[in-house]
């Protein structure tokens, strides 16, 4: 490819990202909103948003993931050098358990079986063969 087509090539390029930058900035609107301790529920709508949903969707499946999938997000603070770090999970709703809701469920399970051989013990201290 000759100079000036490249040159074409990265105008035409950087055309369709301004284009891209101002849509995401004006057409991404929150319909609503909702959290409680365990749930965050957003439903966005407008062009922008149906890009992003469409491509996380779009990772979802091509990852070859049948329930969920987590990724890292990262958050460059208006100073530049400040960087947070972000799980998201996507989870196909209906599917089987996420590693979060396995650990929580799992913990009750520890819990419970805790509680019983607390309880076992004290019998077995007391004489009580319950």
């Amino acid at each position: 490819m000759k100079k000036s087509e490249l040159e074409a090539t990265n105008e035409a390029l950087m055309r369709e990202n301004q284009r891209l930058v101002d849509m995401f900035k004006k057409e991404i609107y929150i319909e609503s909103m909702s959290a409680d301790p365990e749930h965050y529920n957003l439903c966005l709508r407008g062009k922008g948003a149906m890009l992003i949903i469409g491509q996380l969707i779009d990772i979802f499946r091509s990852s070859g993931g049948k329930n969920f999938l987590t990724s890292t997000l990262q958050l460059t603070l208006p100073d530049g050098k400040t960087r947070e770090l972000f799980e998201l999970t996507i989870q196909k709703v209906g599917g089987i358990d996420s590693p979060a809701m396995k650990l929580e469920r799992l913990e009750n399970e520890n819990a419970e079986l805790k509680a019983k051989i607390i309880m076992y013990q004290r019998s077995i201290e007391i004489g009580d063969d319950r």
